[in-house]
């Protein structure tokens, strides 16, 4: 028989999939197993944001560069962790309180 926990950890991993598209196959047992991910963000790609330098342009303003901000995946990912985590939540007190 399935756990309230597993059951809370695969609907909200239904729940991922169906918001981010994630694809993820493979099972997990007593702390083994393997895991395979289909499709997941880029995490290679950065992002960029302007920011303002000291120097003028011929008009006055001041000139802006693009930096690097950080990775474009670390945002996508702290925000699928914080979905995941709701999503188990909500799922296990629907179960629980069954």
């Amino acid at each position: 028989m399935m756990t309230k926990e597993q059951i809370a950890h695969d609907l909200a991993m239904v729940y991922m999939y169906n918001r981010y598209g994630i694809t993820v196959k493979g099972d997990v047992a007593r702390g083994w197993g393997e895991i395979e991910t289909k499709h997941f963000p880029s995490s290679t790609k950065f992002q960029y944001e302007e920011v303002e330098l000291e120097s003028r342009d011929i008009w006055g303003f001041n000139k802006t560069e693009k930096v690097e901000k950080g990775r474009k995946v670390d945002a996508i990912f702290q925000k699928m962790v914080a979905d995941y985590q709701y999503a188990y939540q909500y799922f296990y007190d629907l179960i629980r309180n069954s």
